[in-house]
């Protein structure tokens, strides 16, 4: 991201939280609550029965409180001596309960629920909710109604937005609880010798199967769920994995690739992450092969165990009927205690029929915000893919289910939601100028954390313990600063300070409190460094002015969901960045990098993936630096229709065109049979259009007056606009802005002046689309705009909607051969 403008706002704030809004840490990255100060807040854990309350449990909870929880037990029954009963018999008494406790606690961050559903022993089970599914005549199980709620703020109930997340650990006995216990210590803490090699978190295994079902023809299969694992797979390798096995099944190795092999050896050689797409049910996995029974008899007994995300029906089916455990059940107590199989938690849907295209999209926004850094709790990254599929698919209902909101409730995590995942192997953490121990002669301690090259960690979260209580916390700010202030102790003791921060080992400091000298305590400051997308790139709407090619231009011999990556001729500048190749696609779209090549260990250049399934402008999945003129599935209709995209460049209009020309939509393509079978021919929809490239030292950026030429003449036009002799219209106010400060001055005149005396406006270069004939058909809509090679950025025009702006552009149905629209940097 070196070449994104960082914009650093700092908003000074006390830690007494006068002037803002307390709020749980793990919403930090919500947008909702960006301006808001963060602390660690409340781990609540609902038992099943008083029973469970017992040692096992008891270093548990010693742990959550030395990463900085406030812990809470009860259980969901009759309580004892030592812990409250909520004396609860419905999921309506538990419900009520979790209300009350929020709202006297509104730093409630996480609540674990410590049962199952379905046990014959009802005396482990803690009851959910059911809502119906919009593919099957059936009902699945959510807790998710459990974390949203009013609490008579005036918003009302947004079941989009829970209070806290929630995880559950579905146990049958008391020592299901200690096997669960035993793992998530051990992968916390990744001590020796229970965890002889962390490396192994180094390693990672995507898993996916492109099938569906038995009696569809395998050239039928969707691909997406391999497209999405190779995406996946891609970004592990960029993110700096060592090895990141894969086992896929599709209509190419169907043959053969039914078999777990595979997956056995890449998990018992040792793996931190599994990801799974494709198709399965309650039992697992089935293309290819790994379901409960497998986890029992193929899996080593090891504590060195993965996480796993089963993006696939049915799989975290919790209260299933003819399953006791689930797949995800068994995964997270299969074994013993002291020689557990599987993994520590796990992430996947109650539903039996969830659909393809939302679980890529749930996949794929989890996983950027993972890599990305903006989130590592299980729970808060598994929400952002549930808001993701809310927000790609935004009012789509299925049979009156509104889609967004069903995904919300279905998809939940077996295991705990504040678990931190590790994400290769963790790094060590430091205190400025401390070894083990240290001195303090005040009931406040101040110290600065920092990285083994000694850079400051933010959102370091330090926990001070007594007597084995939690007795005062803090988080660091941007500078590494963390301050805790505390009472209640007296002079002569030692304390315990534990620093927790996401990838990095917990830190455990002995603090010798000798005496209290009664000096002020200094709270520290924060400032939230966010960082603003600001590269400069701007669209505005131009005349329709077409360069007919089909005669002239290089048939790229592309069909239908293909690509091919041609040589340009000369460099382009585009984010600041210098290419010389451009991948073209049958589907509307081009791309500066076609995908990562993170994995140098094969040799092989990286799998472009032909992408058909068109998302918003910075959605993760999809190509890098992508250049969307049309970006939708446009077909041959399994080859009977023409298919013809070509390139060429002009010279004397020093421009490089792609015209994807009179391809039918895939959305309506079976209307387009010209051998009068066609059951509607006037429903047959073809799109013609172009995407123009004009290398910098050639863009029309400072040509305010539109005559493509740079010259004393734009010069005279923003001279008149700035002394109010000419009134300009929205695009020669865009135009004349050339140093994109909002402002048409002195320093506009001089730009173009640049312009003309060096021959070239430098930097990045123009890109125009213009549209001969084209039809906003498909029910997920097309996606128009451009976007950065990091994709943290872009401009769009429209997706999955009718595009409405407000300065003035054209809607996409006025577009065809009126308009073109034209993204160049300020």
């Amino acid at each position: 991201m070196n070449f994104l403008r960082k914009v650093i706002l700092l908003v000074f704030v006390l830690a007494s939280t006068l002037f803002s809004e307390l709020v749980p840490l793990a919403k930090k990255n919500i947008n909702k609550y960006r301006d808001s100060e963060f602390a660690r807040g409340t781990y609540l854990i609902v038992l099943s029965n008083s029973d469970l309350n017992n040692s096992s449990l008891e270093t548990f909870i010693n742990l959550k409180k030395t990463q900085g929880y406030d812990v809470t037990v009860v259980s969901f029954r009759s309580g004892n001596s030592e812990i409250e009963g909520i004396n609860g018999n419905t999921n309506d008494d538990l419900r009520n309960y979790l209300i009350s406790f929020y709202e006297q606690d509104p730093m409630l961050e996480y609540v674990l629920l410590v049962g199952d559903v379905n046990q014959n022993n009802d005396n482990y089970n803690i009851p959910t909710y059911e809502i119906p599914s919009y593919n099957e005549a059936e009902n699945d199980q959510t807790d998710y109604p459990y974390t949203f709620f009013d609490i008579n703020d005036g918003q009302g109930e947004n079941m989009l937005e829970p209070h806290f997340f929630l995880g559950r650990w579905s146990i049958g006995s008391a020592t299901d609880l200690s096997n669960i216990i035993n793992r998530n210590i051990h992968y916390a803490k990744l001590d020796f010798p229970y965890v002889p090699d962390p490396s192994y978190l180094n390693n990672a295994l995507v898993v996916a199967g492109n099938y569906s079902g038995e009696g569809t023809s395998p050239q039928n299969w969707p691909v997406t769920p391999v497209w999405t694992s190779k995406w996946v797979q891609e970004e592990l390798f960029a993110y700096g994995y060592s090895s990141v096995d894969s086992a896929f099944f599709h209509k190419w190795n169907y043959d053969w690739a039914t078999s777990p092999d595979q997956i056995e050896e890449s998990w018992n050689n040792g793996i931190g992450i599994v990801n799974y797409r494709g198709w399965g049910d309650a039992r697992g996995w089935h293309k290819p092969q790994f379901r409960l029974d497998e986890i029992e008899s193929l899996l080593n007994p090891t504590f060195s165990m993965p996480v796993v995300f089963s993006f696939v029906c049915n799989t975290g089916d919790f209260g299933n009927e003819s399953q006791v455990f689930c797949f995800g059940e068994k995964l997270i107590t299969a074994g013993t205690i002291n020689a557990p199989k599987g993994a520590v938690a796990m992430v996947g849907p109650s539903d039996l029929d969830t659909d393809t295209r939302f679980n890529n999209v749930l996949c794929g926004a989890m996983w950027d915000d993972y890599l990305e850094g903006r989130q590592s709790e299980i729970g808060p990254a598994l929400h952002t893919g549930k808001q993701a599929v809310a927000q790609e698919f935004e009012g789509l209902e299925i049979n009156g289910t509104d889609i967004g909101e069903f995904y919300h409730h279905v998809y939940g995590v077996l295991g705990d939601a504040s678990l931190s995942v590790w994400l290769k192997e963790p790094n060590e953490l430091y205190l400025d100028g401390i070894d083990e121990s240290y001195n303090i002669d005040n009931s406040f301690l101040n110290v600065i954390v920092e990285d083994e090259f000694g850079n400051p960690l933010k959102d370091a979260v330090g926990a001070l313990m007594y007597n084995g209580e939690l007795i005062a916390k803090g988080l660091s700010n941007e500078y590494g600063e963390l301050g805790i202030d505390f009472d209640g102790v007296e002079p002569s003791s030692n304390l315990n300070l534990y620093i927790n921060r996401s990838q990095y080992y917990q830190k455990e400091y002995l603090i010798n409190y000798d005496e209290d000298l009664n000096e002020t305590y200094n709270a520290t400051e924060f400032g939230d460094m966010e960082e603003q997308s600001d590269y400069g790139y701007v669209m505005e709407a131009i005349p329709y002015y077409w360069y007919e090619i089909s005669d002239t231009g290089t048939n790229l011999n592309l069909v239908d969901d293909t690509n091919t990556t041609i040589d340009l001729g000369f460099d382009f500048q585009y984010y600041g960045q210098t290419f010389s190749n451009l991948t073209v696609c049958s589907n509307g779209w081009a791309s500066f990098i076609p995908c990562l090549d993170g994995n140098t260990n094969d040799n092989q250049e990286c799998d472009a993936l032909s992408y058909f399934y068109n998302n918003s402008i910075t959605f993760p999945i999809g190509p890098y630096g992508l250049l969307a003129p049309f970006y939708d599935d446009l077909d041959d209709n399994g080859g009977t229709e023409p298919f013809n995209v070509y390139s060429q460049w002009i010279e004397e209009e020093q421009a490089f065109v792609i015209q994807w020309d009179n391809l039918a939509n895939g959305h309506v393509d079976e209307y387009c049979l010209d051998n009068g079978d066609a059951p509607d021919p006037e429903e047959c929809k073809k799109e013609t259009f172009q995407l123009i490239l004009y290398p910098s030292e050639y863009s029309s950026n400072g040509d305010v007056n539109e005559d493509l030429n740079i010259d004393i003449f734009d010069i005279m036009l923003v001279l008149n606009i700035i002394l109010d002799i000419h009134n300009p219209s929205p695009t020669e106010l865009v135009d004349s802005d050339l140093n994109g400060d909002d402002n048409i001055d002195i320093f506009d005149i001089m730009a173009i002046l640049n312009i003309i005396l060096e021959g070239t406006n430098g930097g990045d270069g123009e890109i125009v689309f213009q549209y001969k004939e084209i039809y906003n058909v498909d029910d997920h809509g097309v996606t128009i705009g451009i976007e950065s090679p990091d994709k943290n950025e872009g401009v769009q025009y429209i997706f999955n909607t009718d595009h409405e702006d407000p300065y003035g552009l054209p809607l996409i149905n006025e577009l065809s051969q009126t308009h073109g629209l034209r993204f160049f940097v300020r």
